[in-house]
């Protein structure tokens, strides 16, 4: 082919776009070669502005943001017919750079032009306003643009984009903590993805991210997984960007962090950081780092979480004040859990308004780490304070978990005050509160929190039966430093191995109970071949429990074992 080759061009071009989504790298090849070729005049301006768009989409695939930015603007800049389209993927490429308020002078300049010619890209570019103005924090302006999108549906071509509306419509509510509303929106979203084929979805594949993270949101951790599982598999399909791919990761990362699997997390959160690293965006740098510190710190202890959240700290790098807030409440919870509770106060104080407006779902259980962060500062008053805050958002229709958060919250504010039976009331609620939801990571913190009460008042082997359940919590979790850190309280309330005396001390059915657990029988399995109720032996192996000192059945096991030994 030379240059002014038309037919060799346009046959380079077709084989471009066909292998644009297995072959990203190749389409670009392929295309600027295709580009160079073909011959200059008008009645091919439109054909180039078609080719220059498909360069754009296979760059932004291999994480090309520069180049991808300059076609996109030199497309913008011009009268094509397909400027509209450039217009959305060039606000995509500057969102994912963090050039927000670019992408929003762009969006906002391409709609007022969009209504004058009537065109019926005008859904498409609310869908990307909307997810833009969400970004910055305007929860009640984005929501605006995505019911303008939804009254559009129908309108254009891609069909992706009504559940791509209802889902950023279902966000904002959402994260403006109109509960009742926002779940009626979210089911409506989650019908809308589920109806469509992946051929139809494609073009609008960024959507699901954002819907298994309104999943997320609300508990619904197993439609959220079922979403990002889907996401990924279309993009390895359909070659989508690495910042897409990211996202998904970075979703999949926090529900494995929330639903106790700290091993997945922390590994889904590495894939969503290598990915990032293929794209010049320090923003999903930043971001990605913000969500590895938690499971990280589970995984390996401060000494790996406390650096990344410092670097993050100092260069202030996430301008989207959606991402930024939740990197802040990442960055929270660190410095709590590391006993650095000024600190933690102080950024909850600098970050975190009364207005729950933002937080979303999440607004009880924040409040209430502020509440607990002040009462360990010794400001009891303004401990009490946040929780009522934190209750008044419950109570319009928080997720279920989050009651877990307050009812914990409200363990430690009674604990404060010397009252202890209903600190412990409150503290077990919590702990039944998060068994329900299959919380293991919030019922294993919510158990600590029983231990100390139970500890302070004065009821040590009570205190210790807490701390090993929630430390068998943590271990299921692949949670060693959490871990670790309830070995700690179990020594610091005296937990210790027991005497050759108090092993002696179990009665006859309790020592043949603790000799069929070695050998490693389940309670309904002891229950019946000792012919008691499994709620009977639960009974007798929590005087085991008590009596040697130890909090789980793998515990009684090897004192057994090892007595066993011993006397041979």
């Amino acid at each position: 082919m030379r240059p002014g080759d038309l037919a060799g061009a346009e046959l380079l071009a077709t084989a471009a776009a066909v292998v644009l989504e297995t072959a990203p790298a190749t389409t670009v090849c392929w295309l600027r070669t295709a580009l160079r070729a073909m011959p200059d005049g008008a009645a091919l301006t439109e054909r180039r502005a078609e080719l220059s768009l498909l360069l754009a989409n296979a760059l932004i695939r291999t994480g090309q943001l520069g180049e991808t930015r300059e076609i996109l603007h030199s497309l913008v800049a011009g009268d094509s017919t397909l400027r509209y389209r450039a217009v959305e993927l060039l606000a995509v490429t500057e969102r994912a750079v963090g050039q927000l308020a670019e992408a929003r002078a762009l969006l906002g300049a391409a709609l007022v032009q969009a209504d004058v010619d009537g065109s019926d890209a005008r859904a498409g570019l609310l869908v990307e306003f909307a997810a833009t103005e969400m970004l910055q924090g305007n929860w009640r302006a984005g929501a605006e643009r995505a019911s303008q999108a939804v009254a559009l549906a129908g309108t254009g071509t891609r069909p992706g984009i009504p559940a791509a509306a209802t889902t950023l419509l279902a966000l904002s509510e959402l994260y403006q903590c109109r509960f009742s509303r926002g779940y009626a929106l979210l089911e409506e979203a989650r019908l809308g993805v589920d109806a469509l084929t992946d051929v139809q979805l494609r073009d609008d594949l960024g959507m699901v991210a954002a819907l298994a993270w309104a999943e997320f949101l609300v508990d619904q951790h197993h439609d959220a997984l079922r979403h990002v599982e889907r996401g990924l598999r279309m993009a390895r399909s359909y070659g989508r960007t690495a910042h897409e791919v990211s996202q998904l990761y970075l979703v999949r990362s926090i529900v494995h962090a929330r639903t106790g699997q700290a091993a997945l997390a922390l590994a889904d959160v590495e894939d969503g950081e290598e990915t990032a690293q293929h794209i010049d965006s320090p923003e999903l740098r930043a971001f990605t780092l913000a969500l590895k510190s938690r499971p990280l710190l589970w995984q390996q202890g401060a000494d790996a979480a406390l650096p990344i959240l410092a670097e993050l700290r100092q260069q202030r790098s996430i301008r989207s004040a959606w991402w930024r807030g939740i990197a802040d409440q990442h960055h929270a919870e660190v410095l709590y859990f590391v006993n650095q509770i000024g600190a933690c106060r102080d950024l909850l104080a600098e970050r975190v308004s009364a207005e729950p407006a933002g937080l979303g779902p999440y607004a009880p259980s924040v409040y209430a780490l502020r509440s607990q962060a002040e009462v360990a500062c010794g400001d009891l008053a303004a401990g009490w304070e946040w929780y009522e805050r934190a209750v008044a958002v419950a109570e319009t229709g928080a997720p279920p978990a989050q009651f877990g958060c307050v009812a914990r919250n409200q363990a430690v504010l009674y604990a404060a005050e010397g009252r202890y039976a209903q600190a412990r009331a409150a503290g077990m609620n919590a702990v039944e509160q998060f068994e329900a939801v299959r919380l293991p990571l919030g019922e294993g913190l919510a158990r600590t929190v029983v231990a100390d009460i139970l500890a302070r008042s004065g009821d040590q082997a009570a205190a210790r039966d807490q701390l090993g359940r929630a430390r068998e919590a943590f271990d299921g979790c692949g949670a060693p430093w959490l871990s670790n850190w309830v070995g700690r309280e179990q020594r610091r309330t005296g937990a210790r191995q027991p005497r050759e005396a108090d092993r002696d001390r179990l009665s006859g059915r309790e020592r043949e109970i603790a000799e069929l657990v070695a050998q490693g029988l389940t309670s309904p399995q002891i229950a019946g071949q000792l012919f008691l109720s499994p709620r009977t032996v639960e009974s007798h192996l929590n005087r085991i429990f008590a009596k040697l000192g130890v909090s789980s059945r793998a515990a009684v096991a090897r004192m057994v074992t090892a007595e066993s030994t011993a006397g041979q």
